[in-house]
């Protein structure tokens, strides 16, 4: 079975184990093992942030699937190459990491993700992409951030919330942290406490 998926995140299981965290399309979030090598070979290792195809093959009881195959069709190495631009890519992948099971539109959520990698990978401005990624995701999960949330901030802040958001990214390289870290901290707040999606610690770091 092939599958088009993102690498969310992945941890080493054994000495020649790994376990890839996914998003799909068609399968939403899901987990895959696959075995490394202990010689060096000239074919790449999975990496954080990947879009690749897999070659999946059904293991346990239907429900562990396991990777024959790991082709690589977009390699985002750029996000690793600056701090902050890596921590808000981290955080976005958390964020879907541990909401990804109810997220019930993967389709969306799988465009999303990768808008929100790819626009990382070309430098734009990181807390803005956050933002926007994290606005999309609750409004299109159907709670009222708009009618609700947006009521809360101070004016200033809704009107720059406003142009954010009605702005193309090339637009907005300039914004400073400062102006949108305090709209982002609501965001949260708000989400975990009228919503039920999580949202991570590893956002205040």
């Amino acid at each position: 079975m092939e599958v088009e998926a993102i690498l969310l995140a992945q941890a080493k299981t054994g000495e020649n184990n790994l376990k890839l965290f996914l998003l799909s399309r068609e399968k939403g979030y899901t987990y895959a093992y696959k075995k490394i090598g202990k010689k060096l070979s000239n074919k790449a290792l999975p990496d954080l942030f990947d879009t690749a195809i897999l070659n999946l093959e059904i293991g346990y009881q239907g429900k562990v699937f396991f990777i024959k195959d790991y082709t690589i069709l977009k390699r985002r190495d750029k996000i690793p190459q600056e701090y902050h631009r890596f921590h808000t890519a981290c955080r976005l992948t958390k964020l879907i990491s541990i909401n990804g099971i109810w997220l019930e539109d993967t389709h969306h959520t799988y465009r999303l993700t990768e808008q929100s990698l790819d626009a990382l990978n070309n430098g734009g401005n990181s807390d803005v992409i956050y933002l926007k990624s994290l606005y999309l995701l609750i409004r299109h999960e159907g709670y009222p951030v708009k009618e609700a949330w947006q009521q809360t901030l101070s004016s200033i802040h809704r009107k720059n919330l406003r142009y954010y958001l009605s702005q193309p990214l090339e637009k907005l390289d300039k914004i400073p942290a400062q102006n949108v870290s305090p709209i982002i901290q609501s965001l949260e707040d708000w989400t975990r406490y009228e919503t039920s999606l999580q949202i991570s610690d590893l956002a205040k770091d």
